[in-house]
């Protein structure tokens, strides 16, 4: 939709500033971005289709979860399903070339979950996966280098065990 919106205001910029060369690179230009974002949007839906039986549980299964501190799992998951509106995330998926978030998104939703679980963001020079995140799983490998806080949010703690 913002491509059409900008492809307009090129369109109406162009016929009453530019010459027409300039005119004609200016729509060419939008254009491409217009094919662009449709042909991503497509893959996506194409792959949110052949993923649509995939839910946390699914997402949960490719790690060892006796090893892995199940929080991060589900933070990580609920992260990347708000970031992405609901699409179906999985361990093997990339950030930059799979879901097209760019480092600096990538370092903000790093320390963002990392505050959501608990994790200290000290000493991350140390973290064997320091500039190596390139995956889903990276990521979950990430926080287990790091140093615990203390409590974590309580929104992810497992419900307690009333016995009556």
């Amino acid at each position: 939709m913002w491509a059409l919106a900008l492809a307009v205001v090129a369109v109406l910029y162009g016929m009453w500033k530019l010459s027409f060369g300039y005119f004609t690179i200016a729509v060419g230009f939008f254009v491409f971005l217009a094919v662009g974002a449709a042909l991503e949007s497509r893959r996506l839906r194409r792959l949110a289709k052949d993923r649509q039986e995939e839910d946390l549980c699914t997402f949960a299964r490719a790690f060892d979860r006796r090893s892995i501190d199940p929080r991060i799992i589900r933070a990580v998951y609920e992260g990347l399903q708000d970031h992405y509106q609901g699409f179906p995330i999985r361990s093997t998926d990339r950030f930059v070339e799979d879901l097209k978030m760019d480092n600096e998104d990538l370092d903000e939703f790093i320390a963002d979950i990392a505050g959501r679980i608990g994790r200290s963001m000290a000493g991350v020079a140390g973290n064997p996966l320091n500039g190596r995140i390139s995956s889903v799983n990276d990521l979950v490998l990430f926080y287990i280098h790091q140093d615990e806080l203390g409590m974590p949010d309580k929104t992810l703690q497992p419900a307690s065990r009333v016995r009556g």
